[in-house]
Order: C-alpha cells, then sequence, then structure tokens
C-alpha cells in the first residue's frame, strides 16, 4: 500500500502546483477559488506552498509577497485586504510567512511594526479573538501562537498556552469558543502548536487531542466538520508533527483519500463534492504531501 501511495503522490503534487500557478491573478494575489479578488488568507497559503518548490526571488513569489505588502493596512495589521479592518487572522498568518523571508531592512521594520499590532490585541486572558477586544478563539490563538513561539516570546506563548488548556473539552478535542464541540480542524491547529512549544510538558494533552481525531477519522480515511467542509489535510499534517507515525493505518487512509479525492484539473475543494477547487485546501494539501514524502524517504 505504502509503495502505491508513493508511486501517486509526486504526479499528484505536480499537478497541485500548476493549479496554483494557473491561478494566480494578475495583482500578483490569489482568491479563494479561480477568478476571485485576491485575500490574505489564499495569498499567504499559496506562497507558503509554493516557497517549498521555488525561490523567493521566482516571479510568482515576488509578485505574491509585493500584493501582500501592498495591502497591509496603516496601522500595521492585515484584513482580508487593503481598508478592511485589520483582523488577527490575517495579520498573524503574514508574520508566520514573513517569519520565513530573508529579511531586508524594510522587511524587519513591516515585521516589527505587525508584531507590535498583534501584541496589543492579546487579550488580559492569553488568548485572541478575531479581532482585538473580541472574546478569545482557539483558531485565532493558535495562529499568533505560530509566530510568537518562533520568535520565543515565552511570556506571552505561556498565557496563551494556559488559556488553550483550560478550553479543551472533557473528550479531548478542542471547538471554537469554550464549550464549542470538538472540531478537527482546530484540534489539529491546538495539538501541532503544543507539540512544537514543549512536547513532554503537553504530552498528556497531546495525546488525549490525538485520540480524539483517531477516533473521529471517517471510514473512508477523512476528516469533516459538519459533514460538508473536509479538512482531513490539516489533521493528517498535524498527527504527522506530533510523531503518530508516518506509516501508521490512520495517517495512511488520511493521504490515500487525499489522493483518491483530488480533482481532475489538480486542486481540491473545501466542500465536499466541488469540482472547481479552492486555494487554501490545495496549498494545504500540497505542503501535507510533500510533507509525507520526504519524512518517508
Amino acid at each position: 500500500m505504502i509503495q502505491n501511495l508513493f508511486d501517486k503522490i509526486s504526479p499528484s503534487i505536480h499537478k497541485g502546483i500548476n493549479w496554483l500557478i494557473n491561478n494566480q491573478n494578475r495583482d500578483g494575489g490569489w482568491g479563494p477559488a479561480p477568478n476571485v479578488r485576491s485575500n490574505i488568507p489564499s495569498t499567504v497559503a499559496a506562497i507558503n506552498t509554493l516557497i517549498l518548490f521555488f525561490d523567493f526571488n521566482d516571479e510568482k513569489i515576488r509578485r505574491g509577497l509585493f500584493w501582500i505588502f501592498e495591502n497591509r493596512n496603516s496601522d500595521g495589521g492585515w484584513g482580508l485586504f487593503r481598508d478592511k479592518a485589520s483582523n488577527v487572522f490575517c495579520t498573524s498568518s503574514v508574520l508566520s510567512l514573513m517569519g520565513k523571508i530573508p529579511f531586508k531592512k524594510w522587511d524587519k521594520n513591516i515585521m516589527d511594526f505587525g508584531i507590535t499590532w498583534l501584541k496589543k490585541a492579546q487579550n488580559g486572558d492569553g488568548s485572541w479573538g478575531i479581532y482585538p477586544s473580541m472574546s478569545g478563539s482557539v483558531h485565532e490563538t493558535c495562529h499568533c501562537l505560530k509566530v510568537f513561539v518562533k520568535i520565543r516570546e515565552n511570556r506571552l506563548c505561556e498565557n496563551a498556552i494556559n488559556w488553550l488548556i483550560k478550553n479543551q473539552n472533557t473528550d479531548g478535542g478542542w471547538g471554537f469558543y469554550k464549550g464549542n464541540p470538538s472540531d478537527p480542524h482546530l484540534t489539529a491547529h491546538v495539538i501541532q502548536i503544543l507539540s512544537k512549544y514543549d512536547n513532554k510538558r503537553y504530552s498528556k494533552f497531546i495525546r488525549d487531542g490525538i485520540r480524539w481525531e483517531v477516533a473521529n477519522q471517517e471510514d473512508d480515511g477523512s476528516w469533516r466538520v459538519k459533514n460538508v467542509y473536509q479538512k482531513t489535510e490539516m489533521v493528517v499534517y498535524s498527527l504527522m508533527m506530533c510523531n503518530l507515525g508516518y506509516n501508521s493505518n490512520v495517517i495512511l487512509k488520511g493521504i490515500k483519500w487525499l489522493l483518491s479525492n483530488q480533482n481532475e484539473n489538480g486542486s481540491w475543494a473545501l466542500s465536499l463534492g466541488d469540482n472547481i477547487g479552492s486555494t487554501m485546501p490545495t496549498a494545504f494539501t500540497i505542503r501535507c504531501l510533500y510533507n509525507f514524502l520526504n519524512k518517508n524517504k
């Protein structure tokens, strides 16, 4: 089974990359789907994937980064696009990407300004909401931690992680807000962050989250939200990062499902049954397959 998957992954990745490249908008960004207005989350997701295969000086990457920098708000943050109110998800996503870019002086100033905005947006309980001063959400808090774990803001990270731990559901998973039903996408984000920050210290919480993910995998190998939106690539990627075992049956079933659900045009969809494809699921799935392939070499 494993060799059969390997034989399919490289062609699948190649088709997915071509779909991303062919659907870059004229302004340099990416929209959530073909011929849709460019936005920050889609553009960041596409670039995060393409930099695995192309140099930062590649025209596609340069045009995408230029679009991102051009759409920064005057307060130092980012919204969906320029002049949309800065929000935590967009700002943290851009800053995570910038952490991978070889700095020039002006890049560093932009990142410092954005980090200041993000620090001010943190709630007193350690969490982040969708916008500053809004109640904390697991989704936004995880995305901010990706930024601050990397730059070793330990006190700030400790407060945020303590908030996440307090918001773990009794079944082992996490929902969007405290008390919400556990969600495979959000649980994947949390276990990945905890594993990256301190795998030993938070091993119990990570194990409980992994157990929840494993127990909630569909028979076909996928993970779904409300039986409409699939989040398989995010869960498989996180389970690999948590060293569940690259050849575990759970991961192999997930990889097999991803390969069998690629659209003919090379994309992957967010909604089940969508044959047009979406930028973010396509970008994330390529990264997931790339990681699986390289870890098993």
